[in-house]
């Protein structure tokens, strides 16, 4: 007689998983906030560099026209620049690393979370990051 016992190692054994199991990660198909954002701070830099920020390495003066977070200005009312920034990118590797980073952990957090909190955790942060380096470099 045959043993009979299933070889875990084969490519017939697949472990049983409960129906209402989540998959480890999300599919793109529910990421329409992470594929948004991504798809904004693509176009903001195509706009940056189509009206002549340089595309490897723009200098301050030229991201400080796009709005980027510039203590003396964002401390005396342009407060605006603390949002703006979110979406500007000093040269096209800033950009691209960034952007890995996102659609790497932005469909696992926008599942976990839902649409709206999780829009509201990529702003939060953003307004904060501006705020601390506020706080730690007022000047500059």
């Amino acid at each position: 007689m045959e043993d009979q016992t299933i070889n875990p190692r084969s490519e017939q054994f697949s472990p049983p998983l409960p129906e209402d199991a989540a998959e480890p990660q999300a599919k793109w198909g529910s990421s329409a906030v992470t594929l948004t954002l991504i798809a904004i701070n693509t176009l903001i830099f195509l706009l940056m560099v189509a009206k002549g920020v340089p595309f490897l390495s723009p200098t301050a003066d030229s991201v400080l026209a796009w709005g980027a977070d510039y203590g003396p200005r964002t401390l005396n009312g342009q407060w605006w620049r603390m949002f703006a920034s979110m979406f500007l990118h000093f040269g096209i590797i800033h950009l691209v690393f960034n952007m890995l980073v996102l659609a790497n952990i932005g469909p696992f957090m926008e599942s976990l979370s839902g649409r709206v909190s999780y829009l509201i955790l990529y702003i939060v942060s953003g307004i904060g990051g501006g705020a601390a380096s506020l706080r730690g470099t007022p000047q500059s």
